[in-house]
């Protein structure tokens, strides 16, 4: 049963508005301008195909990392999260410093190795409900949900300095890593919009 909890949107089944709805396999649910969801009942074969799809859509292939396009429409969905909750909203953005040279030394590969090591150990220092995305070449983007300045910063630098301490290798050979980090807050609408916080 799908109830619509008085929102201002409105909840859509199939075009419709509804207040109270009985689902039924291929309902069309809209939520808002932007959510539209099919309501159906999959096998465990059906359901790992979907992830794929989502996989494939919205996921870096080399980092497993969300993608920009992703990134930048969740970006927007925060912004207006920020603006009703008034919580702070902090954004960090980071690349690997001299990431052209690693490529041009020790070649692609091993390029490619140092953006999935340096992923998997981004990962691991981040909450469940943080977003974390490549967002170029060799530049990725965190953002850190009712977290403030002051504690973002004192995350760029534990991820900064997990970076600068972890021994990369490829085919014998260190690779050394570091990254320069950017962290900037929204808070009390100090950003007119998601791309100036950006």
């Amino acid at each position: 049963i799908l109830v619509d909890n008085k929102s201002t949107n409105g909840v859509f089944v199939n075009g419709n508005r509804i207040g109270h709805h009985k689902l039924v396999e291929g309902d069309r649910v809209q939520i808002g301008e932007n959510s539209m969801l099919k309501f159906d009942f999959a096998d465990e074969v059906e359901e790992k195909a979907q992830e794929r799809l989502f996989q494939d859509a919205n996921c870096d292939v080399l980092t497993g990392a969300f993608n920009k396009r992703y990134f930048n429409k969740q970006l927007e969905a925060e912004f207006a999260f920020h603006f009703r909750h008034r919580q702070p909203l902090s954004l960090m953005m980071f690349d690997i410093d001299h990431f052209k040279s690693v490529n041009d030394t020790f070649g692609h590969r091993a390029g490619d190795d140092v953006l999935s090591g340096l992923a998997a150990i981004v990962r691991q220092m981040l909450r469940t409900e943080d977003l974390y995305a490549r967002y170029g070449g060799e530049e990725f983007v965190i953002l850190l949900r009712d977290t403030d300045g002051d504690t973002a910063f004192l995350i760029a630098e534990r991820i900064r300095r997990a970076i600068e301490k972890h021994e990369f290798h490829f085919e014998g050979k260190d690779i050394p890593v570091f990254v320069s980090v950017g962290v900037s807050t929204l808070l009390e609408q100090n950003y007119k919009d998601p791309q100036s916080l950006l």
